[in-house]
């Protein structure tokens, strides 16, 4: 038995796989020719896979990819299942925001342009990756951050034989990586790349065999030749002290929900169960655009009371416990009322009410936590894949509470204040 195999082995037995449950789907989509994306797009959870012509997961380099982005583009809350042809295109700058591979094909994601301001990957998550998951053929900064990736090649690498050559750089940080794998990230040190690491987190390799940086001499033609690893203060910028070795998974490690598609059968508002949020602790939850809280009007126990925004008091009507259902998604409960944050009649329409309703363990009452930035977070509804938000941006005691397609503004972003 090969030491990868046996190792695997090891990791299914000590570590269960946080990546072989995925976020759930809200639809499937095959896709026979690329899509074009300029601009924002967002697949609200749903799951594209190759057909035809992009039918295939196999390892050509001359594969079309599933997604290509222009420069200044961003895709996000997508799903790619197999096949996934060569995953995703960046012609330049760009964001790719909790996107979450299933069975990587031949990449998961090539930058093939100019990173000069910088293209990001934020949150996500990659299995099965024969090879690369990330690929950098163009110029100037890559930065990964809140990834997990599990079963895999290399997180990153820059072109070690792309016909024009120049210096190329990677920032990772806050990644969860789960054995088995080889190396976190690949770099030319002739052509003057550097890779800066950061709370990296190795899953289920106690033997320390992936190595986390691993320098080449890139070429021209022909094959690149691996020269070593190792941090050092030049190329792999990084100390021991920023990766940690573990057979435990992160608790704020999250890959949704059961690979049926649907929540667990032991999920229940009643479970407790914690995820990122420990469900013992209550919070205020405070709009990013006016100030104010989440509150049920009236301070209503009735099912069907109106959630509303108000001005933040500390009432208990105010106040709210997260009940984790599975990866980030949560059941949100009242602490006046004991009612559950709920998707009225599970509409799916823009505009549609939020209001209180007794637990149904249902996905229109379950609400996944998405990071904007350091403290703020947005909700999606698991039922309909729209974002909670207050009415018309409005500032005003009394604005209403609704759901809407993601628009990227400070009116579907929340702030958590522990209580």
């Amino acid at each position: 038995m090969s030491p990868y195999v046996l190792l695997a082995f090891i990791v299914c037995a000590l570590v269960p796989s946080v990546l072989s449950v995925f976020p759930t789907n809200v639809g499937t989509q095959a896709v026979t020719a690329t899509i074009a994306v300029s601009g924002t797009y967002d697949g609200k959870m749903k799951r594209f896979y190759g057909s035809g012509a992009l039918g295939s997961s196999d390892q050509d380099e001359s594969q079309p990819p599933i997604f290509e982005i222009a420069n200044k583009g961003i895709i996000k809350n997508v799903i790619i299942g197999s096949p996934a042809a060569d995953g995703i295109h960046c012609l330049g700058e760009c964001t790719i925001e909790n996107v979450w591979w299933e069975d990587v094909g031949e990449d998961a994601a090539t930058f093939k342009g100019q990173c000069n301001s910088g293209c990001f990957v934020k949150g996500g998550g990659a299995r099965k990756a024969e090879d690369k998951v990330f690929q950098h053929n163009g110029k100037g900064t890559v930065t990964i951050s809140n990834f997990e990736l599990e079963d895999f090649g290399k997180l990153f690498r820059s072109c070690g034989n792309c016909d024009t050559q120049n210096a190329r750089h990677v920032i990772v940080k806050d990644v969860v990586i789960i054995a088995p794998g080889k190396t976190v990230v690949g770099i030319n040190t002739n052509y003057g790349d550097t890779a800066t690491l950061s709370g990296i987190t190795v899953v289920g390799d106690s033997s320390k065999k992936i190595k986390i940086c691993e320098k080449f001499k890139g070429v021209t033609d022909g094959e690149p030749t691996s020269i070593g690893s190792g941090p050092d203060s030049t190329n792999c910028k990084y100390t021991t002290s920023s990766v940690t070795y573990t057979n435990t998974i992160p608790a704020s490690s999250a890959g949704g929900s059961s690979s049926s598609g649907t929540p667990s059968s032991t999920s229940s508002a009643s479970s407790g169960t914690t995820g990122g949020i420990p469900s013992t602790n209550l919070y205020k939850i405070s709009n990013k655009n006016s100030g104010k809280c989440m509150d049920v009007k009236s301070a209503s126990t009735a099912d069907g009371g109106d959630v509303i925004q108000y001005s933040c008091s500390g009432a208990n009507n105010q106040l709210w416990q997260f009940i984790n259902v599975e990866g980030e998604y949560y059941y949100i409960k009242n602490k006046n009322s004991g009612k559950y944050l709920d998707l009225e009649n599970c509409n799916a329409a823009d505009g549609a009410n939020v209001r209180q309703w007794s637990a149904l363990n249902n996905n229109c009452q379950q609400w996944l936590r998405d990071n904007v930035s350091s403290g703020v977070w947005r909700f999606y509804n698991r039922a309909s894949g729209k974002v909670l938000e207050v009415s018309g941006c409005s500032t005003a005691d009394g604005g209403d509470v609704r759901q809407w397609t993601h628009l990227n503004n400070a009116c579907q972003q929340w702030i958590l204040t522990k209580v």
